[in-house]
């Protein structure tokens, strides 16, 4: 399988998150105004019910945006994909390896803005990722390091300047 390939199915799981977890937020609140507004009891304050419905219709409109924005991947390109085409060497400043819980295997990369972009893949397809993404983003650091996550916080830009 080529690294495209690799890197394009890694970011379809956040896609489908998003989406599960968007539908979770529209859902969950309709519950909650429904009893609210029609099993409430006319002792209930109004404040309560203001609040209540402004709440739940936030969580609503998170929950359209986040699946608006994960279809969005569907018919425009994933963010890093739009970089390796335009060949923005500096957007991603640094990636490594991440094995989670219950062996779940993931390559982070980490955006000049700071922002985490979350690639799940088989550990043994981790190394061909990076390799892969390290070809398109020669600046960016690779490898963890506790004193990189200090720079990220701080100034994410900063780890294009550390040779790894």
């Amino acid at each position: 399988m080529s690294a495209l390939r690799i890197l394009k199915k890694g970011l379809r799981p956040t896609a489908l998150r998003n989406r599960i977890v968007g539908f979770l937020f529209i859902v969950i609140p309709s519950l909650i105004l429904y009893v609210i507004w029609t099993e409430g009891d006319s002792d209930f304050p109004m404040a309560s019910l203001i609040s209540g419905t402004v709440f739940s219709g936030a969580l609503m409109a998170a929950g359209v945006v986040m699946i608006i924005t994960s279809f969005d991947y569907l018919f425009k390109k994933h963010p890093i994909l739009v970089a390796i085409e335009e060949q923005h060497f500096d957007f991603v400043v640094w990636i490594y390896p991440f094995t989670g819980k219950k062996g779940v295997s993931s390559v982070y990369a980490y955006t000049a803005e700071g922002k985490l972009i979350n690639i799940y893949r088989k550990a043994s397809q981790q190394s061909t990722l990076i390799e892969y993404l390290r070809q398109h983003f020669p600046w960016a650091t690779v490898g963890f390091k506790e004193e990189y996550k200090k720079i990220l916080k701080h100034n994410p830009k900063e780890l294009l300047k550390i040779k790894s």
